[in-house]
């Protein structure tokens, strides 16, 4: 509960944003993943991936669809990230 303030302002703070998503991630409590929810729709693709490996670390579904999308970036990085997120979620298989 003492997290959610700071979490919530750094979620809107540029340079800090990735960080509160890992964060959020690393305590892996559902009910502080929703805090990411208002930002799903971010047009930064690293925090869209920070903030779907977050959600789907604390078993928050509506990480899926934000590391779906990002398998389509231009960034072999980004979508190795994400294919690995996914495979973890899918336990161990990658679907091709």
């Amino acid at each position: 509960a003492e997290l959610k303030a700071p979490l919530r302002q750094g979620l809107v703070t540029p340079g800090v944003r990735e960080a509160c998503a890992r964060v959020i991630g690393a305590v892996g409590d559902r009910d502080l993943s929703t805090l990411i929810e208002d930002h799903l729709d971010d047009p930064d693709e690293d925090f869209r991936l920070s903030a779907g490996d977050a959600l789907v670390r604390c078993r928050n579904a509506r990480g899926i669809p934000l590391l779906v999308g990002c398998l389509k970036s231009p960034h072999g990085s980004t979508r190795t990230i994400a294919a690995a997120a996914l495979k973890k979620l899918n336990r161990g298989m990658d679907l091709g």
